[in-house]
């Protein structure tokens, strides 16, 4: 994203770099109906979002239409300061993914994730995970689905540099199956804007860029910042080593600092994923954080997630540094679930490539920054463990809701655990069961008074009413 020029530069410095502030924002104006110009072509698309109420383009190709069946999906999100047309950019030079994608049998759609949101000299095309950027994808992914034959447990994320964050970004925080904003079954990280807040403060002129899109500083609104990337490692002083496992607003203590342990690359945990960056790119901040996601990704047992370096094509910061057929043979066979390992009849919980994993939300207090949710989860005793840092300190959360869906069901021995120690009065909502529960235990004891069945909307609520560690099974 940056010339090599500016980052020799921020390692050469030894203190904060005073940070600007953007100031008052204009909005341009709404777009009009008449921009609309979408439907059942490849080709180019112009969409009015509803929810920025301004314009958004996609490029789209694929096999000859009429399909025979349902075809898979591949979303790419562009570089830096590029659109949706990249792929006739010099920065694609002679990548063939589009030609190769559409042979294998692919759909294949670019955006833009932004077009003109912002007047000059802020316009479009750096999305870097802002609100408006996935207001803008989920309105292009809603309408592929709506005019295209898409197989909806087969679409895909791939994204390069600043797209490389951003698809993982997205995907981290499009965990619902159910709905038309697109649930990735796989993604390509290529040398990705992983981590946000670092480059912000450290990297030269960025944080007039970063500003722009979230609408202020950092300062006044970390948490823009922190959902917009998915490896939160805020260092406010450039390290020339680019070693930021304990940056000096991450250490331990520090008021207003997120260590890795919080960041959304948690929710990436049963998502196959793989990064790629080639060590000898010149962009060294990008290789830096992306080799801290993979210090955060790799070690968990059974980890999906994969990570390969190439020295291959010099010190260029390009598309083509990952063969094509390299991110197909990726996405080859990844379902959102495996029909071979979901058993019919009953409750359900959501399958992804053979992980059972839950769709969770968490409400936050009014007025409060979000809550630190951290959570593993046993796929064999379908058990989620939600904890914070301490007890009490720092949830910023009303309730927090596990939703059922109509994947892989529960069975008989495959009661729902949790484990809890987000401290009183936090409810906790199971959704989606077609049926009450037979009983519901609290650390092991008949609990009858501690949750009601809402019959309306099929919902088991736990009244989680104690300060300590609390564990609760749904039996079915």
């Amino acid at each position: 994203m940056l010339a090599l020029s500016s980052l020799f530069a921020v390692a050469a410095l030894q203190s904060a770099t005073p940070i600007p502030s953007i100031g008052t924002i204009q909005v341009k104006p709404r777009c009009a109906i008449q921009q609309i110009n979408t439907g059942t072509f490849y080709g180019n698309h112009t969409l009015c979002v509803q929810k920025t109420g301004r314009i958004e383009k996609y490029h789209i190709e694929g096999p000859v239409l009429p399909l025979a069946e349902d075809a898979p999906l591949i979303v790419l999100f562009h570089s830096y300061n590029r659109d949706h047309l990249e792929h006739l950019a010099p920065t694609w030079n002679t990548y063939d993914f589009y030609t190769a994608a559409v042979n294998a049998g692919y759909i294949v759609v670019m955006h833009d994730g932004g077009f003109d949101n912002l007047p000059a000299p802020n316009e479009g095309h750096r999305a870097l995970g802002s609100t408006d950027f996935h207001h803008h994808t989920e309105a292009v992914i809603q309408d592929v689905l709506q005019h295209f034959p898409v197989d909806r447990d087969r679409i895909y994320g791939y994204g390069f540099s600043m797209g490389g964050g951003n698809v993982l970004n997205y995907a981290a925080r499009h965990l619902d199956p159910t709905s038309n904003n697109g649930m990735f079954a796989a993604v390509v990280n290529h040398t990705g804007t992983v981590s946000g807040p670092l480059e912000y403060h450290t990297a030269t002129g960025q944080q007039v860029v970063y500003e722009a899109q979230h609408g202020d500083t950092y300062a006044n609104k970390p948490f823009r910042y922190r959902k917009a990337t998915v490896l939160d490692i805020p260092c406010d002083v450039p390290d020339p080593a680019m070693d930021c496992d304990t940056p000096i607003v991450c250490a331990p203590g520090t008021p207003g600092g997120l260590s890795k342990a919080h960041s959304l690359a948690r929710n990436l945990s049963y998502l196959p994923i793989e990064t790629w960056y080639n060590i000898c790119d010149n962009n060294h901040i990008l290789v830096s954080s992306n080799q801290e996601l993979d210090n955060l990704m790799l070690p968990p047992p059974g980890s999906v997630y994969e990570s390969h370096q190439t020295a291959l094509g010099g010190n260029l910061h390009q598309w083509k540094k990952v063969p094509s057929l390299t991110v197909l043979a990726h996405f080859n066979g990844k379902y959102l679930y495996d029909v071979a390992s979901a058993p019919t009849g009953g409750n359900v919980l959501f399958t992804k490539n053979g992980e059972r994993t839950l769709f969770m939300r968490g409400q936050k207090i009014v007025g409060a920054d979000f809550g630190r949710m951290i959570y593993t989860f046993d796929s064999s005793l379908n058990r989620i463990l939600l904890f914070t840092t301490a007890v009490g300190v720092d949830q910023n959360l009303s309730e927090i809701s596990l939703i059922v869906d109509q994947y892989s069901p529960l069975i008989a021995g495959q009661d729902l655990i949790i484990n809890n120690n987000f401290g009183p009065d936090i409810p906790i909502n199971v959704e989606g069961y077609s049926v009450p529960p037979n009983k519901v235990y609290k650390n092991g004891m008949d609990a009858p008074g501690s949750w009601t069945w809402n019959s309306t909307d099929n919902i088991v609520e736990i009244d989680d009413n104690t300060g300590m560690v609390a564990g609760w099974v749904i039996e079915l």
